[in-house]
């Protein structure tokens, strides 16, 4: 891969990571949204434990 010299490689790694995240998300976004957000979706479980716990 060639770059200018004058870009910074973290910015070069994050531009990248940028457009491959788009381009998955394009492809597989059905399937991203439903087996990884599915079970974070809704309000945190409490238990009797946590809530002792809490101040």
């Amino acid at each position: 891969m060639h770059y200018p010299p004058k870009v910074q490689l973290s910015k070069l790694v994050n531009s990248l990571k940028g457009v491959s995240l788009r381009r998955l998300r394009q492809e597989y976004d059905a399937h991203i949204r439903r087996h990884l957000w599915a079970a974070t979706s809704g309000p945190a479980p409490t238990s009797p434990e946590a809530a002792a716990v809490r101040p």
